[in-house]
């Protein structure tokens, strides 16, 4: 009983002991923390204290820096082992990290806070830890309260050794800054020790996505510690890519400063899944996923060199890399930059292009391809293209090509370009462009200039240009599915080749235009689809009109309806108006008129605008009796094709025939006999000259009308009529005796009988001065 009294007693008072210890370790503890904290100017604050055997565990940690005022770190748990042997580790899990401050101020902080804890520790602070290890960590920074700016970082890990340098793994991190917005995951972040401080060596991810739609175009958004301003041109006139450089090379020295700052000479930072959210002329483009890499060449100037690499299901013959090359500091303001793109083919959807991106359809069939360089040359002002590019089963819905998505479109260009950044020079040393199996090269020089106080400015063109013979069935059936709804399927026999020049100077138009070519098209159509066969307008067919309210109606045509005219029964007083006033070369020309679409050139240069066409007969009954009235790429391509067509199957008499019964003259007034009876309560057989004209008149436009209050003709449309009757008189159509009949007329609305005039007021003499008052210059009409 005695032995066992000592034991409790001495039981008893090591447990008073260790009581009593166990009250003064957590004050201790906390002193021990305090004064380390001192060494770094942090306060610390702790919440609770587990004492361990060599250990002892922080909870719910605080710590604030007197010289980072903007970061505040609450930290979960903190372990500190070897706390008795030295040799000390200290393990940090869980928290929240939060910075409120620009990038710049917060450099500024870390680097008040790294220089103090250089300094001796002070008495009773202890020595440092051994190594330093963080896990779960959170943390969030945005430049300042509201801000839109921002990073959040999730999962963070630190491995920091006082030997070695310190790495990082983090789990996810998302950002926002000035119009980016991005997020990645599987971050791995390493540092090495250069020259007593630490540079970044590796950063890569396992993804990564970049969303800069939002961004305008121009804009780099680098944080240089400076209020930013806006980016001027350097020179007046400069396009947009050309402003954007200027600004683009100071932008990049300070972008080229904070890299130097912390990357290491040889870092590897790369994405092996990276995708991103692009805007590019309104449109906003998704690419990737794809790796991603950037590094650091060269002494001076330096270059920043971005690789981006796309593969297809591991094949590296399937393998899409772009190379950006992009110099900054000294000597960087003389050195371009230059964009590589190699390989392929690849399908747009393996590059992230998805539907509806630029109108696009189906990007997965699409297949692309490219060998190319291009170079901007800020110091020089030039923007160059040397190679080739190729994109084959292209499917895109565009309402200037087609009212429907064309599909299988193969497209193709090499050569090499350069060009002027402010756009004054364009040179074409050699271009091949292939669309299907039409090929085309093109050689030459585009440049333009300022023109004289208060006027446009002035180009000059000098082109050169060739499409190689080609059989007609082979660019029918090249053609991609919705481009030639109308004639597609049809078979067709012959070639066409083409070859041509165009040079000009604004300056002196008339003295230098010179557009030429020579058209071998000996294409016909052997079997045409039943929708385009000739048969079926030589009997009742129905015809899409359109209501003054713009809607569309189906209406009856053709021989035997009861507004059919047959051309034995219309005066051949209007065939001689409607050649004169829409297509003089008609008897001659096989559909097109070369001279006419020459002239039509040349003026609408002068004018700077669209004022004048080149349609001709041919032309105007394709459109009435096949197409719509929307203007696409689409209706004028099957507009050439059904011209060269009916030129085939029909004669001109038959042509005029079709063209008069068809035609609209007025809302809702289709056809030659409507049209008499409407206007003048005539038959066709009947009209007279001055009426024959006044219908060919109003042509091109029909629901603009010109009679007075009392119905006749206005004084000023009558000039027009009486120069077109003197016209058709000179050039032989219009004989002298209905000549001098015509002009003696004034038709009047609603009568059949026009108003006579004893001695009319002429608009002038015939020949060369009525020719150069009429934009009939060179002798025929043009429509």
């Amino acid at each position: 009983m005695g032995l066992a009294r000592r034991w409790k007693v001495a039981l008893a008072i090591t447990g008073l002991a260790a009581g009593t210890a166990g009250l003064a370790f957590g004050p201790v503890v906390r002193s021990r923390v305090a004064d380390a904290g001192a060494r770094y100017g942090a306060t610390v604050e702790v919440g609770s204290v587990t004492p361990g055997w060599n250990a002892v565990r922080l909870g719910d940690v605080g710590v604030r820096f007197a010289d980072a005022p903007s970061i505040t770190v609450r930290l979960d748990e903190v372990s500190v082992a070897g706390v008795l042997f030295g040799e000390r580790a200290v393990e940090l899990r869980g928290g929240d990290v939060e910075a409120k401050a620009p990038v710049s101020v917060l450099l500024s902080e870390v680097a008040a806070v790294r220089a103090r804890a250089g300094q001796p520790t002070s008495p009773g602070g202890g020595g440092p830890a051994r190594s330093l290890s963080v896990s779960g960590l959170r943390g969030r920074w945005t430049p300042i309260e509201g801000s839109s700016e921002k990073v959040v970082v999730s999962g963070l890990a630190v491995d920091l050794s006082v030997a070695g340098a310190p790495s990082f793994t983090v789990e996810s991190v998302q950002g926002a800054s000035r119009g980016f917005e991005g997020t990645a995951g599987g971050l791995e972040v390493g540092f090495r020790r250069v020259d007593g401080t630490f540079r970044l060596a590796r950063w890569t991810a396992r993804e990564a996505f970049l969303d800069a739609s939002g961004v305008e175009a121009g804009v780099v958004p680098v944080d240089s510690g400076a209020t930013p301003t806006p980016v001027a041109p350097r020179a007046e006139g400069l396009p947009r890519v050309a402003a954007a450089l200027a600004g683009l090379r100071g932008r990049l020295d300070v972008l080229g400063a904070q890299l130097d700052s912390f990357l290491a000479v040889d870092a590897e930072i790369s994405v092996e899944g990276l995708s991103a959210k692009v805007r590019a002329h309104e449109q906003i483009l998704s690419v990737g996923p794809g790796r991603f890499a950037l590094r650091r060449e060269g002494e001076a100037p330096r270059r920043l060199i971005v690789e981006l690499a796309r593969t297809v299901a591991d094949e590296e013959a399937k393998r899409l890399a772009l190379k950006l090359s992009v110099p900054y500091g000294d000597g960087a303001a003389a050195a371009p930059f230059v964009v590589e793109t190699r390989g392929g083919p690849i399908p747009l959807a393996a590059l992230g292009v998805r539907e509806g991106d630029f109108g696009l359809v189906e990007p997965d069939r699409a297949w692309l391809e490219a060998d190319a360089t291009i170079t901007l040359d800020d110091a020089q002002g030039t923007v160059g293209f040397e190679g080739d590019a190729r994109v084959r089963g292209l499917s895109l819905r565009h309402g200037a090509i087609a009212e429907q998505p064309i599909r299988g479109l193969d497209l193709a260009f090499r050569g090499s370009v350069r060009a002027n950044l402010d756009a004054s020079r364009v040179s074409l040393a050699r271009g091949e462009l292939e669309v299907g199996a039409l090929r085309a090269s093109l050689r030459g020089e585009v440049q333009r200039r300022p023109g004289p106080p208060g006027k446009p400015e002035d180009w000059s063109v000098d082109l050169q240009w060739e499409v190689p013979l080609v059989a007609c069935q082979s660019l029918l059936d090249a053609a991609p599915s919705g481009l030639l709804p109308l004639v597609s399927g049809s078979t067709m026999a012959g070639s066409l080749a083409l070859k041509g020049t165009a040079k000009l100077d604004t300056a002196q138009l008339d003295k230098s235009y010179d557009v030429r070519w020579d058209a071998a098209v000996g294409c016909r159509m052997v079997a045409p689809r039943p929708q385009v066969a000739i048969e079926r307008f030589l009997k009742p067919f129905k015809k899409s009109i359109y209501t003054p309210e713009g809607s569309i109606r189906e209406a009856e045509f053709g021989p035997g309806t009861p507004d059919w005219t047959p051309g034995a029964r219309i005066t051949h007083l209007m065939e001689i108006a409607v050649v004169t006033a829409e297509d003089g070369r008609f008897a001659r020309h096989g559909g097109f008129d070369h001279e006419a679409i020459r002239n039509s050139i040349r003026e609408n240069i002068r004018a700077r605008r669209f004022v004048r066409g080149a349609s001709t007969i041919s032309m105007q009954l394709a459109k009435n009796l096949y197409l719509p009235r929307d203007k696409t790429l689409s209706r004028k391509l099957e507009e050439a094709i059904l011209t060269l067509y009916l030129e085939q199957v029909l004669t001109k008499e038959q042509m005029i025939e079709l063209y008069l019964n068809v035609v609209e003259f007025g809302p809702m007034i289709y056809g030659i006999g409507p049209a008499a009876q409407h206007y003048f309560r005539t038959s066709p057989g009947a009209l007279t000259v001055s009426q024959s004209f006044y219908l060919a008149s109003i042509l091109p436009s029909p629901r603009k009308q010109h009679f007075a209050a009392g119905g006749a003709v206005t004084g000023a449309w009558m000039n027009h009529l009486r120069r077109l009757m003197k016209y058709a008189n000179h050039r032989g159509r219009l004989g002298d005796a209905e000549l001098d009949e015509g002009l003696l007329e004034v038709p009047v609305f609603g009568s059949p009988s026009p108003i006579r005039e004893a001695a009319p007021v002429l608009p002038g003499e015939e020949g060369e001065d009525v020719l150069r008052r009429h934009p009939w210059e060179d002798g025929e009409g043009d429509g």
